[in-house]
């Protein structure tokens, strides 16, 4: 499971603090945009238009908030590190969470590719 930023950064929780990370995507999404998704056999890979590292830092979303639809879980309680079922995908699909501490709205956008 792989989020991709606009910037082209992937996105990830750090399980240790909750802080955002901002790493250089693996093989696996590598050279994929938003008007060009791509995913490696095994890959999930989500391409936000937008750069996600303009979000505040109480906003959390991220490579390993994507979970499959059928797991129970919600905002920074679906990291593992925090108890959840961690990143993943089902048959029906993924969710993508994104976890907000104050109260704001949101928007989001883009592509996704994934191959076998």
């Amino acid at each position: 499971m792989h989020l991709i930023s606009g910037n082209g950064q992937e996105i990830v929780i750090n399980e240790g603090d909750g802080s955002r990370e901002q790493r250089t995507p693996t093989a696996g999404c590598a050279g994929g945009t938003v008007a060009a998704p791509i995913a490696e056999s095994g890959n999930l890979c989500v391409y936000s238009q937008t750069s996600l590292t303009t979000l505040g830092p109480e906003t959390f979303i991220g490579s390993n908030l994507i979970h499959a639809p059928a797991s129970s879980c919600e905002g920074l309680g679906c990291l593992a590190g925090f108890g959840g079922p961690g990143a993943g995908a089902g048959v029906s699909g993924a969710l993508v969470g994104v976890a907000f501490e104050a109260e704001e709205s949101a928007k989001a956008w883009g592509t996704w590719a994934v191959t076998g």
